[in-house]
């Protein structure tokens, strides 16, 4: 028996968020490699496991996440700012809330399985396929990434926004760039 003990998804959930927290990792000591010996292991174990983007992203390097921490300007808090972040949150509760009824009344994952099914389609019905399938995907990151960042926002952490929506992205170099900047970014670190 393993550490799970052949509960996948809980193996599956672990192997995720290692995988964040050793990018985040990778980031803080890029980041901080000029600083010789003086680094804080405090301020490596606040931005690898800081808690609103902690499971699910997005990734946001650490130089990014230290201005956010350390700027003064970002640091006050006001009415307006407590009502744009929960409208923040609003939006993206709602966002989940139609993914969760999609993902009960739409099975269009399934049609991997029944492939045949699918070959019946004719151009327009495969094209619309193809375009919910992304759709659906965009929803699930918006989502995943979108929350954790108003949740952020409430402690003025400027984390990477959400993806744009795939309908209006038109070359795959865009897409790269714009649906998940966080990991953009950290490529080009």
């Amino acid at each position: 028996a393993g550490l799970f003990e052949e509960d996948s998804v809980r193996e599956y959930l672990f192997s995720v968020l290692l995988a964040w927290t050793h990018a985040r990792s990778i980031s803080y000591l890029v980041d901080t490699r000029s600083d010789g010996h003086h680094n804080k292991l405090m301020n490596f174990y606040h931005y690898c496991f800081y808690l609103p983007l902690l499971p699910t992203g997005p990734l946001m390097l650490y130089r990014d996440f230290k201005f956010s921490m350390e700027n003064p300007a970002n640091q006050q808090c006001s009415l307006a700012h407590l009502v744009k972040s929960t409208a923040l949150i609003a939006r993206y509760l709602f966002w989940w809330f139609i993914h969760q009824l999609a993902l009960h009344y739409f099975y269009h994952s399934a049609l991997q399985y029944h492939i045949g099914i699918v070959r019946q389609f004719d151009v327009w019905s495969a094209a619309g396929l193809g375009y919910t399938l992304g759709q659906f995907f965009m929803t699930k990151y918006l989502v995943l990434y979108g929350l954790p960042s108003a949740l952020s926002r409430l402690d003025h952490v400027d984390a990477p926004p959400p993806p744009k929506c795939v309908g209006r992205i038109h070359l795959y170099s865009q897409m790269w760039r714009d649906f998940d900047r966080g990991l953009y970014n950290f490529m080009l670190q």
